[in-house]
């Protein structure tokens, strides 16, 4: 018999795993994301954030979505992503790059993981949030 997959924070909102490689762009992030009832964790390297994934896991949790700064301090966000896709397959992940590199906008489009150019249009990215509280 499977258990229930449960969130990480009893508030009720979608969680959402955050990784940024500049942490007082995450903190600004971390705020924004409140005010749209998304309740994020936030980590700032690749290492953190499978950490994190596989903590949840464990505990029998879930995040609900994952966005992701792709060039964190430790590795590229191919890892983390595979690893979030892996264990929440179906959930939604998206991509923060400041690069315009051919080979990432390839393998994010044949996986359906929208990328946000740095510096961010919060307009889209709001407009990706909206779509994922839709989704729930």
């Amino acid at each position: 018999m499977s258990q229930k997959k449960i969130k990480p924070f009893a508030d009720g909102n979608p969680c959402l795993l955050l990784a940024v490689q500049d942490i007082e762009q995450g903190f600004a992030l971390t705020a924004w994301l409140r005010q749209r009832n998304i309740t994020p964790v936030l980590v700032n390297t690749a290492q953190e954030a499978v950490t994190v994934v596989r903590d949840a896991v464990f505990m029998n949790s879930v995040f609900d979505a994952l966005l992701l700064d792709f060039e964190l301090p430790d590795a590229p966000g191919y890892r983390v992503v595979s690893e979030f896709r892996d264990e929440f397959p179906g959930r939604p992940a998206a991509i923060i790059t400041e690069n315009n590199d051919l080979c990432l906008k390839l393998w994010s489009k044949t996986r359906g993981i929208p990328l946000f150019h740095k510096p961010l249009a919060m307009e889209e990215l709001d407009g990706w949030i909206e779509l994922l509280k839709e989704s729930l």
